[in-house]
């Protein structure tokens, strides 16, 4: 009788693991992926139907117009979804919304037709894609749109679901400073070293007040780089984004080396970094990983006009504080060391 009963336990147990297990909840990371492939899949489709390879990505923004790091991550996703097609050139977003800043373009809401074909010109972007984030309680809805450069007119349209996980909740209740790229010092910094008033050389140039400040500059070899700003993202990539001045009255040109020397950084806890991709001005390039291989950049600097440079490393560690030495090497007997430069979450 003990036995039957055994039995009889035995099988009840086995069955209530058997319907847990056909009850347990579907993989939302799985599900999170999934609905960012199929956003991606849509945007390579009607990119490819309508032969656009140059394409820039803003951050996602809410309906308010707010944007958090949902939407910054969600961009950072598709771009590099895109990219890993190999089939299109992806304008590097530091780049993107320095410009957009720089120009007082609107970094909150969407692209509007003028400023899609201002920002177009001024980056060599034949496509801006941006989009929304609507909150439906249990998920999210995105849309997304492309808008071509030539004429400002959006010309595709895609959406997808994705479950509001803890994770997506996360993010989205965190806002980024200013919705966009931290430049530079901030006002109350431009408060207090001015006190309260407009120095001279601002009331001169209009523009002044766009045009953030250098965290540290040096001059070798009649070229002045000056590094604006450092920023890690949450997928480890940081970018470094600096002005190349030619000093001199002719023009010349201005390299950038992979390999051996490398250009490279060192962040606070000793690890190195080689440089992956590099945009100037409108121009890119994506260092491939072969060794001591020797790669470059180029890119003509015209005298007296500053040239906005990004540059990329990857896969740097989320414990890393500061950058304690970022080596751009230029050419023979030509390399640049900045030291003990901050690096700033986005």
């Amino acid at each position: 009788m003990q036995q039957v009963r055994f039995l009889v336990s035995m099988i009840c147990l086995a069955g209530l693991i058997g319907c847990s297990s056909k009850q347990s909840p579907p993989d939302n990371r799985s599900k999170f992926d999934e609905s960012l492939d199929a956003l991606a899949g849509q945007i390579v489709k009607d990119l490819s139907t309508f032969e656009k390879k140059v394409v820039a990505l803003r951050d996602f923004a809410h309906l308010e117009g707010k944007i958090t790091q949902l939407g910054r991550f969600i961009a950072e996703e598709l771009t590099t979804r895109l990219y890993r097609t190999g089939r299109f050139e992806i304008i590097e977003r530091q780049l993107l919304h320095r410009t957009m800043h720089e120009h007082k373009l609107n970094m909150m809401s969407m692209v509007d037709q003028q400023s899609a074909v201002k920002l177009g010109r001024l980056i060599g972007a034949q496509v801006i894609a941006s989009g929304s984030l609507t909150d439906l309680g249990s998920s999210i809805k995105v849309n997304a749109r492309l808008v071509d450069t030539e004429n400002g007119k959006v010309f595709s349209v895609a959406s997808v679901t994705i479950p509001k996980t803890t994770t997506v909740a996360s993010l989205m209740s965190k806002p980024l400073k200013d919705g966009a790229f931290n430049f530079g010092r901030n006002a109350s910094q431009e408060r207090d070293n001015t006190n309260g008033k407009k120095g001279a050389a601002q009331e001169m140039s209009p523009t002044a007040s766009s045009v953030p400040s250098a965290i540290d500059k040096l001059t070798k070899d009649g070229f002045t780089l000056s590094v604006r700003q450092c920023a890690r993202t949450i997928d480890g990539t940081v970018t470094c984004t600096l002005t190349i001045e030619n000093t001199n009255e002719k023009d010349r040109e201005f390299a950038v080396q992979y390999g051996y020397p490398s250009t490279r950084m060192f962040d606070n806890l000793g690890n190195e970094y080689r440089i992956t991709a590099i945009d100037m001005a409108n121009k890119s390039y994506r260092f491939r990983p072969m060794g001591s291989s020797y790669q470059e950049m180029r890119k003509l600097v015209v005298a007296g006009v500053p040239l906005t440079t990004v540059l990329t490393f990857e896969n740097v560690s989320q414990k890393a504080s500061e950058i304690a030495l970022l080596e751009i090497n230029c050419g023979r007997d030509c390399l640049f060391k900045f030291r003990n430069l901050s690096l700033e979450e986005q």
